[in-house]
């Protein structure tokens, strides 16, 4: 069986011998694409952060854009000299609820160095001084570990709608040791992929 061009150039399709089409393609992440493509995916970390014996946020990410939505692709989470994990010391990821005050304003960095696109309308926070938030946030996950690094690889199913956030907190059962978090996204049209 012959599939012809029906643009009349000549080329002609393969069909194999289970009367398949027969075709190639080439896949990436979405990541990969916006980074690539558009110049367009960033990382933001928050280091070294003190731990403290109550609920704190480590790194606060406020998208304040009116027209794009901010897809996370990967968290990473690690405390260093924390007391061994217990009911008393984890971490949780939260949507929701808006950044008051408190923490220092960090520049996602975008992963493409010949793209020049900044992240203009994020506004990213470490937690070196208390961060104070308000509304309601909404806990999605919640992990229990000390002292290793915990990867949250969620594919872009992770979106923080115009005007959105998403806060990483750690909650210490001591005051010793440091926390560290690191988010990976990319912004896309409120309506795009």
């Amino acid at each position: 069986m012959r599939i012809h061009d029906g643009e009349g150039n000549g080329p002609q399709a393969g069909v194999t011998s289970r009367h398949r089409l027969k075709t190639e393609a080439s896949t990436r992440s979405a990541q990969s694409r916006a980074s690539l493509e558009d110049g367009n995916a960033f990382q933001v970390i928050s280091e070294d952060v003190d731990v403290t014996a109550s609920s704190q946020s480590i790194l606060v990410i406020k998208n304040n854009d009116s027209t794009k939505k901010a897809v996370i692709t990967y968290i990473r989470v690690k405390t260093i000299g924390v007391a061994a994990a217990s009911v008393d010391a984890y971490w949780t990821l939260n949507l929701g609820g808006d950044y008051a005050s408190g923490g220092s304003l960090l520049d996602p960095t975008n992963i493409n160095t010949s793209s020049g696109i900044t992240a203009l309308n994020m506004d990213c926070y470490d937690g070196t001084t208390p961060i104070v938030t308000s509304g309601t946030p909404v806990k999605f996950d919640k992990n229990f570990s000390a002292n290793d690094m915990v990867t949250y690889n969620k594919e872009g199913a992770l979106v923080i709608a115009p005007g959105g956030m998403l806060s990483i907190d750690f909650k210490g059962s001591t005051v010793a040791g440091v926390a560290v978090a690191r988010a990976s996204f990319y912004l896309t049209e409120n309506g795009g992929t």
